[in-house]
């Protein structure tokens, strides 16, 4: 199987494809969506909310993760600031609804630029700040939870 053929797979529920298919295919959603604000430094984002899978008889590092949304209702991605790490400011996304990995690959790289925190690029987590109560209103369509990037290095 080529690259193209993994890439596709990333769209299919519980397909296993290679890590670095994995890579290319969240890269790829990245600047479809950001195309006139990526320069020449590229994509930051690295996606590491995998899960590995052996016993699939490839050689590559065989990765896969779960399709669909992460979680149910409205949410805005909130991201905080330390100067530590770089110049810019705090980051509150959009709303937005029933947001898949690719929704917050995507938020994830808005977050790094807008904090200028370019050390932690790892996307390995996506935290619900909230209640089960509020949870489970957001998720009927009653309010709207903040999602906090875990972000690695």
């Amino acid at each position: 199987m080529d690259l193209q053929e993994y890439r596709e797979l990333c769209k299919v529920p519980g397909a296993v494809v290679s890590h670095e298919a994995m890579c290319l295919y969240f890269d790829a959603v990245v600047l479809r969506e950001m195309v006139g604000d990526i320069g020449a430094e590229g994509v930051h984002v690295v996606p590491s909310f995998y899960r590995t899978v052996s016993g699939v008889g490839s050689s590559d590092w065989m990765v896969t993760w779960d399709r669909g949304p992460v979680a149910v209702g409205r949410y805005r991605v909130i991201g905080g600031y330390d100067p530590f790490w770089g110049q810019g400011a705090s980051y509150c996304g959009p709303i937005l609804t029933d947001p898949t990995w690719e929704d917050l690959v995507i938020e994830a790289e808005k977050q790094i630029r807008r904090t200028g925190d370019l050390h932690h690029t790892f996307l390995e987590t996506a935290d619900v700040d909230g209640s089960d109560i509020e949870r489970l209103a957001c998720s009927q369509g009653q309010g709207v939870l903040a999602i906090r990037l875990g972000m690695g290095s």
